[in-house]
C-alpha cells in the first residue's frame, strides 16, 4: 500500500485531476476502418505477451471481444486512476470485454511490484511486465498518437480492429470509455 500513498498523495495535492504523466492535454479520437487494416496492427496480432503469471496472451485469442490494450506505469496517478476505473469496468463485464495491460516501467524480475500493485487495485485483468514485446507494441500503437505520455489507451474492436484511442485519463474519459465499449458490445 505504501507504494500507492506518494503517487496517490501527488494526485490529490493537484486538485484530485488527473490527466496524464507529463502531459497537460488530453486527445481522444476514433480511429477509421481504414487505419485500423494497416500492416503494423496486423504484426501488433501476432505478438505474443507474457502475464506476470507466464500465461501468453495475445490480440488475436480475444477476437470475438472488445478488447482494451493499455500502456501504463505504476508512478503515474493518472495510470493509477485508469487502472481502478478498468478493474471495476473488467469486473462488471464478466469476461465480455477483455483489457490487456502492459507495464512500462517493471521488468519481470521486478514482478512483485507489479503483483503488489494488481492486489492492491484488485485488478483481474492480466498485466504483463515492460519487456521488447511491450516495446514493439508500443512502436506500432504509438503511430496512432504520437505521444510519449501516458497512460495510453487503444480499444479494439471484436474484429480486432482499432476503433478508439487515448491519451490521458480523466472522468470525461471513463465516461466516452463506457460509450465506447457499450457500443461494441451491441455489435
Amino acid at each position: 500500500m505504501r507504494k500507492l500513498i506518494i503517487p496517490m498523495l501527488v494526485f490529490t495535492l493537484f486538485g484530485g485531476f488527473s490527466i496524464g504523466c507529463l502531459n497537460k492535454n488530453e486527445t481522444s479520437n476514433s480511429a477509421s476502418t481504414k487505419l485500423s487494416k494497416n500492416k503494423d496492427l496486423q504484426e501488433l496480432s501476432k505478438i505474443e505477451f507474457k502475464d506476470l503469471n507466464n500465461k501468453t496472451i495475445s490480440l488475436k485469442n480475444y477476437k470475438g471481444y472488445p478488447v482494451i490494450v493499455i500502456f501504463f506505469s505504476t508512478e503515474c496517478p493518472a495510470c493509477v486512476k485508469e487502472s481502478q476505473f478498468l478493474a471495476k469496468l473488467y469486473k462488471e463485464n464478466n469476461g465480455k470485454v477483455k483489457v490487456i495491460a502492459l507495464n512500462l516501467d517493471i521488468p519481470r524480475e521486478q514482478a512483485f511490484i507489479l503483483k503488489e500493485f494488481k492486489k492492491e487495485l484488485n485488478i483481474d485483468y492480466p498485466i504483463v511486465p515492460a519487456s521488447s514485446d511491450v516495446g514493439k507494441a508500443w512502436d506500432i500503437l504509438n503511430v496512432y498518437t504520437q505521444s510519449d505520455f501516458i497512460p495510453q489507451m487503444f480499444i479494439f474492436d471484436k474484429e480486432g480492429n482499432l476503433r478508439y484511442y487515448n491519451v490521458g485519463f480523466s472522468d470525461k474519459v471513463s465516461q466516452k470509455l463506457n460509450e465506447a465499449i457499450n457500443k461494441l458490445k451491441e455489435e
